[in-house]
């Protein structure tokens, strides 16, 4: 009998089973079961549960090997997703790094959370480098405004459908505004201590105290040409000059005595307004605005005036020529070794250490004491006009002025940032979440629409 129900061999099964179990149970009035036959009985039961728990235990393991394939088909299909994502990512912070720095970090770090692809690694690598430290973008810029930044870069004005608008370049938050003058904008100028905006018309020029409530009274004169407009205090806030380069208009108003100075001749004052340089081909000459006293200045006839500046000593002048921008003392020697660079109008840090030059799409800061190129950063490209840079009171940063009221914080002598650190990619995403952090809702919408928010950080 054991080794029956050991082999399960001679067993009653299935329904025989069930209906002797019941004859047992019920169907019987005066028998009862020997031993054996109880026995015989309790191992078709035993024999019964164990084929039960055998295919239970089978049915179960074909149940975890779907779920199990099913669960690793999701995940690949994900993985495939994400990766694919990191990718789009990576993409797009390489297309707005130039014009929005910042994005672009936060970008590189989604891309590098979604999956360590290469491509996200690079980007991680290139907003590790990108020198730039805060940036923002006039948010009612269009192809129609004017903006100027102030001379220390702490300003920007812009003027859009006839209202002007001031904001702080530190934080992008706005500051002031007023409607614009009556009469159509051709330019716009700070004056040295940020306080007073001049703004040229087409017929007249108007200056706007930013502390109080715009009070337009025309003075002076406008630009009438067409063309690029530009408009200037001198570093001393006594003249206001203002120029339409391609047709050669152009004009210098002495603000205290109120009459117009320097003829139509291009002009360049220093520092303090204590001299000018008086571009008139081969009888140009520096003239000292204290007592009248004029050297001539034959040197000056090959040079552009639109890309000359003083250094702070106003012993100096860099001007940029088309060998590079070149430093000369006012007898008209060579300061430097070699020229510098190409560049734009040179601007001088407040103490000399360096001169940044900007174009129509790029800047670049050289240390004057040895013509090292300390930065070097591309712009969002302007079709009509190059762009301005100004450097803090302190020199600790560069701000600059590029296309559609863009701004952008540089220091002069920047340190890399992670990649060039030394850093890994883990350590650079962290370092992003510790500083901008991760894609708002509306940002990652924006640029990643195709792909359900993620918290990253």
């Amino acid at each position: 009998m054991g080794g029956r129900r050991a082999a399960g061999r001679g067993l009653y099964r299935g329904e025989a089973l069930r209906e002797a179990v019941e004859w047992a149970a019920t169907g019987r009035r005066h028998l009862t079961l020997n031993g054996g036959e109880q026995a015989f009985l309790d191992a078709g039961l035993a024999l019964g549960r164990r084929r039960s728990r055998t295919r239970w235990r089978a049915a179960a393991a074909l149940v975890a090997a779907a779920l199990a394939l099913a669960f690793w088909q999701y995940g690949s299909a994900r993985g495939s997703v994400d990766e694919a994502m990191a990718r789009v990512a990576a993409a797009r912070a390489g297309e707005v790094r130039i014009a929005d720095p910042v994005t672009a970090r936060k970008l590189s770090l989604t891309a590098w959370r979604l999956a360590p692809v290469p491509e996200a690694r690079r980007a991680l690598a290139a907003s590790g480098a990108d020198p730039v430290t805060f940036a923002f973008r006039d948010p009612g810029a269009t192809e129609r405004s004017e903006h100027v930044l102030s001379p220390d870069g702490r300003r920007l004005a812009a003027l859009t459908d006839g209202v002007l608008t001031v904001y702080d370049t530190a934080d992008g938050r706005r500051v002031t505004g007023a409607p614009g003058p009556p009469e159509k904008v051709r330019a716009m100028a700070w004056s040295p201590d940020g306080r007073t905006l001049a703004v040229i018309g087409l017929e007249r020029s108007y200056l706007w105290d930013t502390a109080g409530v715009a009070a337009w009274k025309g003075f002076g004169r406008g630009l009438a040409a067409p063309g690029v407009h530009t408009a200037w205090f001198s570093p001393g806030g006594r003249y206001l000059l203002a120029s339409a380069r391609e047709f050669g208009e152009r004009w210098a108003w002495d603000l205290r005595d109120g009459r117009a100075v320097f003829g139509d001749d291009p002009v360049v004052v220093g520092p303090g307004d204590r001299r000018a340089l008086v571009f008139d081909g081969r009888r140009s000459r520096i003239v000292e605005l204290g007592d009248g006293r004029v050297t001539a200045a034959a040197w000056l006839a090959r040079m552009p005036p639109e890309y000359a500046g003083f250094a702070p000593d106003g012993e100096r002048v860099a001007i940029a020529e088309e060998a590079g921008l070149q430093v000369y003392d006012l007898a008209g020697v060579p300061v430097l070794g070699q020229p510098l660079g190409p560049s734009g109008r040179p601007v001088f840090s407040p103490d000399g250490t360096f001169v940044a030059g900007t174009g129509s799409d790029r800047v670049r800061v050289w240390r004057v004491a040895d013509g090292r190129l300390s930065a070097d950063r591309a712009l969002p490209a302007s079709v009509d006009r190059a762009a301005q840079a100004a450097f803090s009171q302190d020199g600790a940063r560069l701000v600059v002025l590029a296309g559609r009221g863009t701004v952008l914080s540089i220091p002069p002598a920047p340190v890399p940032r992670a990649s060039a650190a030394g850093q890994d990619a883990a350590a650079q995403a962290e370092g992003i979440c510790a500083g901008p952090g991760g894609l708002t809702p509306a940002e990652w919408a924006r640029h990643l629409p195709g792909l359900a928010y993620r918290e990253v950080c």
